[in-house]
């Protein structure tokens, strides 16, 4: 189902044994933008905590609900590793996340999740019995080790506000992204390609994104300004996903 990276933000996250905290954030990887991490505020109104949980990890979403359920117990998450959210990612971080909770490596691999599309795929006993008849090394994590730094992890919060760089030019800026929730993928970011007297967000295919400058918060589109405009309009509360549910996964 397709929804509105905004919209899953303030969601409930739920362990197996209780609710445990709100979504507050995302990590992305800019090669194939798929969110590697949600960020979930475990915290109290007097002590904020701030953890990082992997779609591999996600049971399943009830969006009548607005309800993230987890894998997990809230001991597990509680007990994760400290991380600061709001820093750049390194390898080691991840690796020693992906330690604690025994998840599979994403990285590798032709697909979204390694070798394959959706998160499931990284649990699965054909995908694992698979990547054991491989040549590459049977142990990711030692196989890493000696590029523990190399992660092109990006905040999905920070890019809001990046201008859209077009062949001839600067127009728009971004404003959301909306993402499937079986594989965890962009597919569209939403740009504001108005002006000062109106305001029109338009939908960008993941396709046409060629990369992120961060130095200058621009995200390159392989599209020319008039591309831009005519792109498809964005209304979050269209209803999409079969004509059940619009982008912030409200039933229609």
């Amino acid at each position: 189902m397709l929804v509105s990276a905004k919209g899953i933000e303030g969601t409930t996250v739920s362990a197996v044994d209780g609710e445990i905290g709100k979504v507050d954030g995302f990590w992305m990887d800019d090669e194939k933008w798929t969110l590697r991490y949600l960020v979930v505020d475990v915290g109290t109104l007097f002590s904020r905590q701030r953890v990082l949980i992997s779609p591999i990890a996600i049971d399943k979403v009830d969006w009548e609900q607005q309800q993230v359920i987890l894998s997990l117990s809230e001991e597990q998450v509680k007990n994760s590793p400290e991380v600061d959210a709001d820093q750049p990612l390194s390898r080691r971080t991840e690796t020693d996340l992906h330690r604690h909770y025994g998840w599979p490596t994403y990285w590798g691999g032709a697909g979204l999740w390694g070798g394959g599309m959706i998160p499931g795929e990284l649990l699965s006993s054909t995908y694992s019995v698979e990547r054991e008849n491989r040549s590459s090394p049977p142990n990711d994590f030692d196989h890493m080790e000696n590029g523990l730094d190399d992660s092109r992890l990006l905040s999905l919060r920070a890019l809001i506000g990046y201008t859209l760089k077009t062949h001839d030019g600067e127009l728009g800026q971004v404003n959301d992204f909306i993402i499937d929730d079986h594989s965890w993928s962009v597919h569209y970011l939403v740009a504001d390609a108005g002006n000062w007297l109106s305001s029109k967000k338009v939908m960008i295919e993941k396709s046409s994104i060629q990369r992120v400058n961060s130095a200058d918060a621009h995200i390159h589109v392989d599209l020319v300004k008039d591309n831009v405009k005519g792109s498809p309009e964005f209304d979050p509360s269209d209803p999409v996903n079969g004509d059940r549910y619009d982008y912030y996964g409200r039933p229609q």
